[in-house]
């Protein structure tokens, strides 16, 4: 059995190609058994920009909402203002925790940025009856 390696659409369009070259019609081609290896690879450049301007959307929105962390220092509570480094830290990062098994975003890969998203995105539309959408005209 012979394996190819496709790493690109160009590839993947010569190799077809000339397959059907070397095949022109359905009585001189064998069959084929494609495999296919999708490499997801780490989230992108821009994913990575959107993610962290989603964490600053969300501050943003939260406290034009009224929204703040409340904690307690030295004994009382206070409250704090949301931040893009709170967000990420006490919103994001334990979803992301929870379904990656990862606690740094440098380690996400491409396909887990936007199912954390939703999670936090339901929550917050649910929960607290806010809506911030990922940024994408930008980022891609």
């Amino acid at each position: 059995m012979r394996q190819v390696f496709i790493k690109t659409r160009e590839h993947l369009e010569v190799y077809c190609g000339g397959l059907l070259e070397q095949y022109p019609d359905e009585k001189s081609m064998p069959e084929f058994g494609i495999h296919c290896l999708i490499k997801t690879g780490q989230r992108t450049k821009l994913q990575n920009n959107a993610v962290h301007q989603y964490f600053e959307n969300v501050a943003t929105t939260l406290e034009d909402a009224g929204f703040s962390i409340h904690m307690e220092y030295l004994g009382k509570v206070i409250e704090v203002p949301w931040t893009k480094e709170s967000v990420k830290e006490r919103l994001w990062l334990p979803i992301m925790e929870t379904m990656t098994g990862k606690s740094h975003t440098a380690d996400l890969e491409r396909n887990q940025v936007s199912p954390i998203y939703d999670v936090l995105a339901r929550f917050l539309a649910e929960k607290q009856g806010i809506s911030v959408p990922f940024p994408q005209e930008d980022y891609g």
